[in-house]
């Protein structure tokens, strides 16, 4: 993976277009609506409004709940998803497989069956079960597999999974290890994205209440072809030599919020949510092909740990929650946000984007430090 003091070697280059072609091999297996899904923009704000009525039909979604205790059900434990396109293997190493028998597998489906209808793809993940698991060759810390039915429509997303046996669980339960894994995935379709002009968003949802419909602890990379309006109102935000993060690290108040300080990261309680906590590299950095095995290291670390320390304030439970990484140019500076979603906004915050916490920072700070 590049560095920020390297520059790409041919090892690198081979496997960006060894990934690129499994991308073209496997892309068609999500579905792709023949209209072009409508995007407008609010009429009263700057916000883009996509509506796409197929994603109820994502699997997990339909049944509405969470099987907590049945991976027999589960579609990630039981493989039934599209074919995989990368693997991080348990060296940490990317392997992107080349024609497998679940591309062809799946290619021969597609070619007996109407590719117009969600049912085609439905049908589809179901019969690829055997061949992806005989695809994986061996144990592995996380899978990349693309989304089947992608949010933006024909958008390019990802999803990264971990072994049948994290079924059920929360991140902070999951091994240190695999939770590096999944990290180093989406370092990879980061930079992927990047040499292709395109911003790569890495996020979590955990629970029904964050807009979970898997009950497996997965993440989700999209690859967006435009920059979103708030990573643009971050970046008017930046000033030149000096960014808005690296003002927030200079702040002094915020640095009383500040309930974890490593080598490589910083992390605060957030006034932005109930409970909310924001993580920042220590020094400008602006993606995650840029820090370095221990700046991956220790973000997994302080990830897990912030989780665990929110489930012993929430009473042992993990709450439902969101996480999500900003990178790239246009916002400067990484980050990675972690909010509950223990309260809903109300009429006010609905009406006016302003926000309304009931969690005190310094409190959250002295809470976190507590259970860390």
């Amino acid at each position: 993976m590049q560095r920020a003091d390297s520059s790409p070697d041919a090892a690198e280059e081979d496997g960006l277009k060894a990934f690129h072609d499994r991308v073209g091999a496997v892309v068609c297996q999500q579905y792709a609506p023949d209209e072009t899904l409508t995007t407008v923009e609010h009429l009263l704000t700057d916000q883009w409004v996509t509506a796409n009525p197929y994603r109820p039909r994502r699997p997990g979604a339909v049944r509405g709940k969470h099987p907590e205790t049945e991976s027999k059900s589960c579609p990630l434990c039981r493989y039934e998803t599209p074919s995989h396109v990368m693997v991080i293997d348990m060296n940490l190493q990317v392997r992107i497989p080349s024609e497998t028998a679940s591309t062809c597998a799946a290619r021969a489906h597609l070619e007996d069956q109407d590719p117009r209808k969600v049912e085609t793809y439905l049908e589809l993940v179901k019969g690829l079960a055997e061949f992806n698991q005989k695809d994986i060759q061996g144990p592995y810390l996380a899978r990349v597999l693309p989304n089947l039915i992608p949010p933006l429509g024909r958008g390019t997303a990802f999803l990264v999974a971990f072994e049948p046996r994290y079924h059920g669980v929360p991140l902070d339960e999951v091994s240190r290890t695999a939770v590096n894994g999944m990290i180093r995935a989406w370092a990879f379709l980061e930079d992927y994205a990047s040499r292709h002009g395109q911003l790569a968003i890495a996020f979590v949802n955990h629970g029904a209440a964050a807009g979970a419909t898997l009950p497996c602890p997965h993440s989700q990379v999209y690859l967006l072809n435009y920059v979103p309006r708030l990573y643009q109102r971050i970046n008017q935000r930046n000033e030149p030599g000096r960014c808005a993060m690296c003002r927030m690290l200079e702040n002094e108040t915020v640095d009383r919020w500040a309930y974890y300080k490593g080598p490589h990261w910083v992390a605060y309680a957030h006034p932005t949510g109930v409970g909310s906590v924001i993580v920042v590299p220590t020094t400008h950095v602006a993606e995650l092909t840029h820090l370095s095995v221990e700046g991956q290291q220790e973000l997994a670390d302080v990830l897990q740990r912030s989780i665990g320390a929110m489930k012993h304030i929430h009473g042992g439970a993990v709450p439902p929650h969101n996480l999500w990484v900003r990178s790239g140019k246009v916002v400067g500076h990484l980050h990675a946000e972690l909010q509950p979603r223990t309260s809903t906004p109300a009429g006010y915050e609905l009406a006016t984007h302003d926000l309304i916490s009931v969690t005190d920072p310094t409190v959250l700070k002295d809470e976190m430090q507590r259970f860390l």
